[in-house]
This record gives C-alpha cells, sequence and structure tokens, in this order.
C-alpha cells in the first residue's frame, strides 16, 4: 500500500523557494510593492488563479493583473503557483494513465505523443 506523501503547501515553496532566498516576508513583499499582504496571500492561496486570488483578496481581477505587469515579483509569485498548479495536474494525470483510464491515455497521446506519430 502506498504511504501519503507529505507534500509541501505551495505557499511553503513560494517562501523556500522565493521569499527567503530574497530575505522577505510576504509582508515585506507586500510593502516593497506597495500593495496589501492580502493581495499576496490571496495569490499563494489561490494558487495563481487570478480570479481566485481576486475573490479572497476581495478586489477586481484586473487589479491583479496591473501588479503582475508592474512588479516582477508578483509576477514570479503567480508564476510558481500555477507552475505548482501544473504540476499538481500533471500528477493526476499521471495516475490516471498508470490506472489504465482511456480518457487520460488519449489525452496523453494527442498531445505529448504527437511527436511519435499519435493524434
Amino acid at each position: 500500500m502506498n504511504k501519503p506523501l507529505n507534500l509541501p503547501t505551495p505557499g511553503e515553496i513560494l517562501a523556500t523557494e522565493f521569499l527567503e532566498p530574497m530575505g522577505l516576508t510576504q509582508y515585506r513583499l507586500a510593502q516593497a510593492i506597495h500593495v496589501p499582504q492580502t493581495r499576496i496571500a490571496a495569490i499563494v492561496k489561490a494558487k495563481g488563479l487570478i480570479y481566485h486570488a481576486a475573490k479572497k483578496a476581495g478586489c477586481d481581477p484586473t487589479t491583479i493583473y496591473d501588479r503582475i505587469k508592474s512588479s516582477p515579483a508578483v509576477a514570479a509569485c503567480v508564476a510558481n503557483e500555477r507552475g505548482l498548479f501544473v504540476d499538481d495536474a500533471e500528477g493526476k494525470l499521471a495516475a490516471a494513465v498508470r490506472k489504465g483510464e482511456p480518457w487520460a491515455i488519449t489525452l496523453v497521446l494527442k498531445t505529448l505523443g504527437k511527436s511519435r506519430g499519435y493524434g
């Protein structure tokens, strides 16, 4: 029987791979780029999904999109969270392929298998 993995949360990864090496906290990042700390926390909690982050932060999605354009730090935060989200989805897809799920096998062959003549 497989043991469940104790994977770090996206917030932990953001902290250890982005904020800590730069000597920043979510609060200090928010101060540095002049946004409420709740906005940074919302992006982390929403895994980079902008509309969900905006809802959590109590602002319009265009506010977050504007900040992404003007702040490399916020753009990096969003990219990191989206990357983690896609990794989660790829893990679920791989598990479905290993279980023999026809929909998952078809999807992989039509996309990743194109170079081998599938699709």
